[in-house]
């Protein structure tokens, strides 16, 4: 397979990649009864936890967390996103 982690850089992005979830899971247009959660291609750096970057090299420029988020920054080592809006 040569596929490839997404990275986000606008709300445009964002609401493509959950929107594309959504589509998938529920072709029907119904409603999840719980939330989707995908992985983006975000990490932590190593030397400090409170510093993202995307695994394609590109600027880490755009952020939506949820209320209270990222709670645990020295235990969630990557990013996800959600299909809740």
């Amino acid at each position: 397979m040569n596929a490839k982690v997404a990275s986000v850089h606008s709300d445009e992005e964002n609401a493509f990649i959950r929107d594309l979830m959504l589509k998938e899971y529920y072709p029907n247009g119904e409603l999840p009864d719980k939330d989707l959660i995908g992985m983006l291609g975000a990490q932590k750096d190593l030397n400090n936890y409170r510093i993202f970057y995307w695994d394609d090299g590109s600027t880490w420029d755009y952020a939506d967390w949820s209320i209270g988020e990222p709670n645990s920054p020295k235990s969630e080592p990557c990013a996800g996103v959600s299909t809740v809006q």
